[in-house]
């Protein structure tokens, strides 16, 4: 059965550069609906238009290494790909041909790990099974 849990095998990667420690991850489509209001219809009618697919991670990062910072900027676009228990055979694998990062925020700590969180537009998704 196919599992959506987040532990030390899972994966997520942009553009081919990882995330190596993911805390969680929300995932959120949508689609545009208008209500046709033609004279002399006894309901409203919906019609659906444009579908929208965003993916928030958040995780950790090292503050003092920027190279991952910068793999996650602003605008940075890749191919996405999204393992949340790994890469066994039948569980989860989101994908994405195109995704697009639109919005990060970053905390820093006396510690020096920093909280980040990564909100990426999908140009397309697809959710099936891990392949063997």
């Amino acid at each position: 059965m196919a599992k959506f849990v987040l532990n030390t095998n899972s994966v997520f990667t942009l553009g081919g550069n990882s995330f190596d420690c993911l805390v969680s991850a929300d995932i959120s489509e949508t689609v545009e609906k208008y209500l046709s209001q033609c004279a002399g219809q006894t309901y409203k009618e919906a019609v659906f238009g444009t579908q929208e697919a965003t993916i928030t991670i958040n995780g950790e990062i090292e503050t003092d290494d920027v190279t991952k910072i910068n793999n996650f900027a602003l605008k940075t676009n890749g191919a996405l790909n999204f393992q949340p228990n790994g890469t066994t055979a039948g569980d989860i694998a989101i994908t994405s041909t195109s995704a697009t990062i639109e919005g990060r925020s970053m905390g820093f700590s006396a510690n020096g790990i920093a909280p980040i969180s990564v909100t990426l537009h999908l140009d397309d998704m697809t959710v099936a099974a891990n392949s063997a």
